[in-house]
């Protein structure tokens, strides 16, 4: 916003980064999508545990990626390495994952019981946000760049994240900063300086600091799964840690789908669902990001389309998977579906964004490219398959052609 006039400079300049933000928590299933989600992070702790203490722990065995020895051989590598040497880190994102939905879900519930005014109330209190009435007169509203810069200066390793102004234009009108420190296990919503307006006194400084062992950690949560706690090095670290758990559960899928090909010829159906549920949720997330960056940001019932692509396509992939055009050419149609999609949302929502100012450009720019990249390599990949009508079965070579899938 423009500081002077209050008016809007910047709108919704992260489409791309909003989408992967609410797939991760709800995959657009609301409330109950957020629970779901964390019962995924459930399953995930305890294949985690359960790899753990199954697989034999050869130090040698595990420190070891044989890229000449076959796909074989380099996945039950990969799924070993990744899942020995960096448990700590995928046990960390899974558990917080966990209590991320819920312990929403429980404080919800017991809300009810303590508060009168339930969730909203119970929030409140947590957060410790008392409203100040306005006086009913107007009054001088001072600079806010002004304000933010004095805040600035007293408290230099404060992250700024949120303004919040209320009343403004009243007497009583007050400025409250969010934000959070490097380090800090807490997020924006507990950690704020509120200021009055007019004279710039802060009235109220409210963080985690002096809270009970419990609300502690129940506020450490976000920061610990989402690594806002330090710097570039720790968001990094975490990234690897999320790809590495693809990389663990894709690794397993495959040597699990090659052990009971070499023992049931029957298992093509689950061969196909794996496919069409797997490959369809990809395809979902490509063609929701293209309509996103499609759609103009005041589009009507924005949300609701959003949320009914996602979903319709996963379903009709998953549906569609048992079809015998699905089961010889799956992988083909996937990744030339997939791919366009990449594509050309990360090229409109770039174009969008080009005219902004770079702060606003720098959020987005990254995602962009990642989807240009995974785009243009998955209609190359669509091109090579079509091209060479290259076979999915050649991963299981034990099994027919009829009763596979093929690319």
């Amino acid at each position: 916003m423009d500081p002077a006039g209050l008016r809007v400079v910047v709108r919704e300049p992260a489409r791309m980064s909003a989408i992967v933000t609410t797939l991760h928590k709800s995959l657009y299933g609301g409330f109950a999508g957020r629970i779901t989600v964390s019962l995924l992070g459930v399953a995930m702790t305890l294949l985690l545990l359960g790899g753990i203490v199954l697989h034999p722990r050869r130090w040698a065995a595990c420190a070891r990626l044989r890229i000449r020895g076959g796909w074989r051989t380099l996945a039950a590598d990969a799924h070993k390495f990744i899942g020995l040497w960096l448990f700590p880190l995928l046990l960390l994102i899974s558990v917080t994952g966990v209590f991320s939905g819920l312990g929403a879900l429980g404080t919800m519930t017991l809300s009810r019981a303590v508060f009168p005014g339930g969730m909203p109330q119970a929030m409140s209190e947590l957060m410790a946000a008392p409203t100040i009435r306005p006086a009913g007169h107007p009054a001088v509203m001072p600079s806010l760049n002004e304000r933010v810069s004095r805040h600035q200066l007293a408290h230099p390793a404060f992250r700024l994240e949120t303004v919040t102004l209320q009343s403004w234009g009243d007497a009583n009108a007050t400025l409250t900063l969010a934000g959070t420190e490097p380090g800090q296990l807490s997020t924006a919503l507990f950690e704020k300086y509120q200021y009055r307006a007019g004279d710039g006194q802060l009235l109220r400084h409210a963080s985690m600091a002096g809270r009970g062992m419990w609300l502690r950690a129940f506020i450490a949560i976000q920061p610990l799964h989402f690594a806002q706690y330090g710097g570039a090095l720790v968001t990094l670290l975490h990234f690897v840690g999320g790809l590495a758990a693809a990389l663990l559960t894709a690794s397993g899928i495959l040597m699990w789908l090659a052990r009971r090909q070499s023992q049931d010829q029957q298992v093509a159906t689950v061969h196909a669902a794996a496919l069409g549920t797997c490959g369809g949720l990809l395809c979902a997330i490509a063609l929701l990001m293209f309509v996103t960056s499609a759609l103009p940001a005041s589009f009507p019932a924005k949300p609701e389309i959003q949320q009914m692509v996602f979903w319709v396509v996963w379903a009709a992939f998953a549906v569609l998977s048992p079809l015998p055009a699905y089961r010889r050419h799956g992988v083909t149609i996937i990744a030339a579906v997939s791919g366009p999609g990449f594509l050309l949302a990360g090229a409109i929502d770039l174009v969008c964004s080009a005219g902004l100012a770079w702060s606003a450009q720098a959020p987005a720019l990254v995602i962009d490219v990642f989807l240009l990249l995974a785009g243009g390599g998955l209609c190359s990949l669509a091109g090579k398959l079509r091209a060479r009508a290259y076979p999915f079965t050649t991963l299981f070579p034990q099994g027919s052609a009829d009763d596979t899938i093929s690319s």
